[in-house]
């Protein structure tokens, strides 16, 4: 399943898991692919990017065999740079999924919306500890240096 010359693979193909509707092919941005022209480069980023959450999935995807994707992070820097991107959105597409999971009407994520809020505002809902550090009987602390 590759782009080739701009026509993409059968209806449906974003949506094989269940997260984008079956239009989204021809909506998504691919500008962010730069100088990437490989077809089955493009359609690994693709697929990374707008549809599978593993390395795995979006080399299914591709039909490439997921060494090809390690091999061509090491050897082109354009599909690096292009692929530090593709995280970046697959990151957008696994927030956006975590905002509509942690406010499902049906089956709400308490869970969810904790750690959303921590990263939304972290100075009102961060993790606070207090820690003292005491010397023995809660006595002042004793540094001893040097051995002897």
């Amino acid at each position: 399943m590759i782009e080739v010359a701009g026509q993409w693979p059968a209806e449906g193909w974003f949506s094989l898991l269940g997260f984008w509707g079956d239009s989204v092919a021809t909506k998504v941005d691919k500008s962010w692919l730069g100088k990437i022209r490989h077809p089955k480069k493009r359609a690994f980023l693709l697929a990374f990017a707008y549809s599978a959450w593993t390395v795995i999935e979006a080399a299914k995807l591709a039909d490439i065999d997921r060494n090809s994707h390690y091999h061509w992070l090491l050897t082109d820097p354009d599909y690096r740079e292009a692929f530090e991107k593709a995280q970046e959105l697959r990151a957008e597409r696994l927030e956006d999924l975590a905002f509509q999971r942690a406010a499902d009407i049906e089956k709400p994520s308490d869970t969810l919306v904790i750690f959303l809020l921590k990263g939304a505002k972290p100075h009102k809902y961060k993790e606070r500890v207090a820690q003292e550090i005491t010397g023995k009987d809660g006595g002042p602390l004793v540094v001893v240096l040097g051995a002897g």
